[in-house]
Formats: C-alpha cells, sequence, structure tokens
C-alpha cells in the first residue's frame, strides 16, 4: 500500500494548517496539479473536473491523507493529478498536531 489514509478520521474537524512552509507548499501542489489537469485535457478534450479535497497534514510535515469531498471529480486520473504532487512534498512540522489544507481546482 501507499501508507495514505484516504478517508477522514471520526475526531471531528481538524484545524487549518498555519505553520511555516503549510500554505507555501499546498500552494505549489495546488499549481503542479492544475498543470497537469491541462496536459490531461490535451488528452480528452471533454473532461470537466473538480478537485474539492483537503490535505490531511501529520505533525511532521507529511501527508496523511487526502478527504474528497462530494462534489469532487471521482476519476482516477483526476485524483492522481492532486495525488502525486501532494505526496512528494514537505510540508514543514507544526510540532505536535495534525492539520489541514484545503484545496479546490476546476477545469471546465
Amino acid at each position: 500500500g501507499t501508507g495514505l489514509k484516504l478517508s477522514q478520521s471520526q475526531e471531528g474537524a481538524l484545524k487549518a494548517c498555519a505553520h511555516t512552509g503549510a500554505v507555501e507548499s499546498r500552494d505549489r501542489v495546488v499549481a503542479q496539479a492544475g498543470r497537469c489537469l491541462q496536459d490531461l485535457s490535451r488528452t480528452r478534450p471533454a473532461l470537466r473536473a473538480r478537485i474539492d479535497a483537503s490535505l490531511v497534514i501529520d505533525a511532521f510535515g507529511g501527508l496523511k491523507g487526502i478527504v474528497h469531498r462530494a462534489d469532487s471529480s471521482r476519476d482516477g486520473q483526476v485524483r492522481s493529478c492532486l495525488l502525486k504532487p501532494a505526496a512528494k512534498a514537505s510540508y514543514g512540522r507544526s510540532g505536535d498536531y495534525t492539520c489541514e489544507l484545503s484545496v479546490q481546482l476546476e477545469l471546465k
């Protein structure tokens, strides 16, 4: 397995990541995912995609999981555009808590 948990825990809502490096890393991941979606649209011109998800980040700055919201595309190639860069990124250490970063992308 990938070691990633793809469902949200029942512990309740997580707080937004605000520590150094988290938002910057998320912005780079979003940019990479956007380029991936554009590339995908060249081979699949009719593709319409929406990514609406939370990146769950552990205390050590690693990706713990991705939670897709109900209106997020279920297409595996679309979701892969977020998963690949998100899994490779480091989000900076938060210290002692798990937090989340919100991600929204749309390809019309």
